[in-house]
């Protein structure tokens, strides 16, 4: 063998330093590419989210034509709520058994895919819009249509979840949801979606609202304190 020959053998192969560069260079893209993945991964959940809110909000505006344009209960008594049913107040819920669910005719779409909170309320990660539902206290007190002066800016449902209930790190269940005002001691609608939260609309649209827009301070002349009206997210929650 040529002394040529050897020497182009001999650079055949990688050298170590060689090898730990292209190694570097892996990790390096991959630390750059994995939060793209995982945030074109959470957009695809948040699309999909946002297609079951909508579908659970036209099932609703379906169960008013049949009801006097009436909204649905948040519970019909304390086993049968919108969401699901059960026998005692042990059991989970049944999402077959909730008050819309002849509407929707189907279990998935009552889950949103980035929900990670319990199930013993059918894990859903859905609520429906509480100052809807009760007028003054907690007396069942369910709103018309003719009571939404602004139905396209009127919010039916959303992303729900109380993120330090019951464990702080853990995200505890709930099917009602409250405008920013009522959230102390904690929220009970969770921005799951990179910062922001899916909401169905009262007109059957559906749109997602980022946390930071939901619970700006409204300026002082739209304000209605008497009504619990401070923040952006108070008028969208209103019965008007």
């Amino acid at each position: 063998m040529s002394a040529l020959t050897h020497a182009k053998s001999a650079r055949s192969g990688f050298t170590l330093i060689e090898l730990l560069v292209v190694v570097a260079m892996i990790a390096v893209l991959a630390a750059i590419l994995f939060p793209v993945f995982n945030q074109a991964r959470e957009k695809g959940r948040q699309s999909s989210c946002l297609s079951n809110v909508r579908q659970i909000g036209i099932a609703t505006l379906l169960y008013t034509q049949d009801y006097d344009e009436t909204l649905p209960l948040y519970q019909y008594n304390s086993l049968i709520y919108w969401c699901g049913g059960r026998d005692s107040a042990g059991q989970k819920l049944d999402k077959t058994r909730g008050i819309i669910y002849p509407y929707i005719k189907s279990g998935d779409i009552q889950r949103c895919p980035s929900f990670t909170g319990g199930d013993n309320l059918g894990g859903t990660g859905y609520g429906i819009n509480r100052r809807l539902m009760f007028k003054t206290g907690f007396t069942p007190n369910p709103a018309s249509l003719a009571d939404l002066s602004v139905p396209s800016g009127t919010i039916l449902f959303g992303d729900a979840g109380v993120p330090d209930f019951p464990i702080k790190g853990q995200t505890g269940e709930t099917i009602s949801i409250e405008p920013p005002s009522d959230w102390l001691p904690s929220p009970t609608i969770e921005f799951r979606h990179q910062g922001m939260a899916c909401f169905a609309w009262a007109d059957g649209h559906a749109k997602p609202v980022r946390r930071t827009d939901f619970v700006k301070e409204l300026p002082p002349f739209e304000q209605a304190a008497t009504k619990g009206i401070t923040y952006v997210g108070d008028a969208m929650m209103a019965r008007r």
